[in-house]
């Protein structure tokens, strides 16, 4: 959410003063009314939209639908510049025209009767949490029946898929599927675990209590697995990254080291040991992949004068690169995962990488550069170009994802 609306919103107490203030000229909002149709829906943001050889691609819905024989939608939400990029089964829809119809349908009663039940829960909470954020977020939860009854025409898909379910409108989407028995699949965009608290740090009511979390997590990691499975009560299916699948039919040759940045990296600094090597190394080619959601990483600016080093813009194609090196690093990246199933070398920098990959570390698959060490040991004078990747099992579990969208399909 941008900092001026959140400015605009204000402090609880003036957010609930507000809240009170429109409920007195509350107008009558008719029902939206669903109907079912023979089709699945897949939406997620257009975060996920990488560019590939000038094409533009989803990382995970493109590879699904190359392999569902089955009618389908895809709703996007995010920025102006992916508006008519694709075909007439990919709907776009922008973030910010959305957010601005809401505000001025804010008299709805829907919204506010959701607010009313947040005021509650907000009463008990501590004051470092951002309530009027959390209520805000709340009305337009409940404000996205009325965006969501346009976009599909009243009709409701036989099931959903999604990544990212945290967006507002995707949440709104679930209340609503819960309403009408649709199951909500979450596929996976890297690894879920230890350091996103959405799918990691709920409680163990939360199967329970809360109809805004997806029925099915589909995981690359085992240890992801657990969590969902524990922690939340619901089914999960061990998967692999599906865009890994039109990358390993592919021979690349081998030119750089890569470094992969995480996103909010201004926070996530780079070791000082790590950018020495950089700047002693002039015959290496390093490129640079900011994440996808961060335009200009402050922290690492000093490297980009050097003649050997080269920033990639934040939507460019990750794995294009990453199969175009000989050896990855980043500080906790799910491109870790990757390179462990394509058999690429890689490294950690971050204490949080050392701790998500410790199996992965333990058993030789990934280097641990948390501490100063002779790095220059370790990576090849020349690159390889060998690569034998575990396609066979990446190709099986992928093909549980087909399985559990054409299984809930059929049901």
């Amino acid at each position: 959410m941008l900092l001026s609306e959140k400015k605009k919103k204000g402090d609880f107490q003036e957010y609930r003063k507000n809240s009170e203030e429109r409920r007195k000229n509350l107008k009558k909002i008719k029902k939206y009314n669903f109907e079912s149709e023979h089709y699945i829906l897949f939406t997620s943001s257009t975060n996920l939209v990488v560019k590939s050889n000038k094409n533009f691609l989803h990382r995970i819905f493109s590879p699904i639908l190359e392999n569902l024989n089955l009618e389908f939608r895809v709703v996007l939400f995010g920025e102006e510049e992916f508006k008519n990029k694709f075909n007439s089964k990919w709907n776009f829809i922008s973030k910010k025209l959305s957010i601005d119809r809401f505000k001025k349908d804010r008299h709805d009663n829907k919204c506010n009767q959701l607010t009313e039940d947040v005021f509650k829960i907000m009463e008990g909470l501590p004051n470092f949490i951002n309530k009027a954020n959390m209520c805000w977020n709340a009305e337009l939860i409940a404000w996205t029946e009325k965006l969501w009854h346009e976009l599909l025409k009243g009709k409701l898909p036989k099931v959903i898929c999604m990544s990212s379910y945290l967006c507002p409108f995707n949440l709104g989407l679930i209340r609503i599927a819960k309403n009408h028995n649709i199951k909500v699949i979450e596929l996976a965009h890297g690894k879920q675990g230890l350091l996103n608290p959405v799918y990691s740090h709920w409680g163990k009511n939360a199967s329970k209590n809360y109809n805004l979390v997806p029925d099915f997590f589909v995981t690359w990691r085992k240890d992801s697995q657990k969590i969902f499975e524990k922690k939340l009560g619901r089914k999960s299916i061990y998967s692999c990254n599906p865009l890994l699948l039109k990358y390993t039919k592919s021979k690349y040759q081998k030119k750089y080291i890569s470094i992969f940045l995480q996103g909010h990296s201004n926070f996530i600094k780079m070791p000082p040991h790590i950018k020495d090597f950089i700047r002693n190394n002039e015959e290496i080619a390093f490129v640079v992949k900011p994440h996808p959601n961060e335009e200009e990483p402050q922290y690492i600016k000093d490297l980009l004068n050097i003649k050997n080093v080269t920033l990639l813009k934040p939507k460019e194609d990750s794995y294009k690169l990453l199969l175009e090196s000989y050896f990855a690093l980043t500080s906790y990246s799910s491109i870790i995962q990757d390179c462990v199933e394509l058999n690429i070398k890689c490294g950690v920098y971050g204490l949080p990488g050392k701790k998500i990959y410790k199996e992965e570390i333990k058993s030789g698959l990934v280097f641990d550069f948390t501490k100063s060490i002779s790095l220059r040991k370790i990576f090849p004078i020349k690159p390889s170009s060998k690569m034998k990747c575990r396609n066979g099992s990446i190709k099986k579990r992928f093909e549980n994802t087909i399985s559990l969208i054409n299984k809930l399909y059929y049901a």
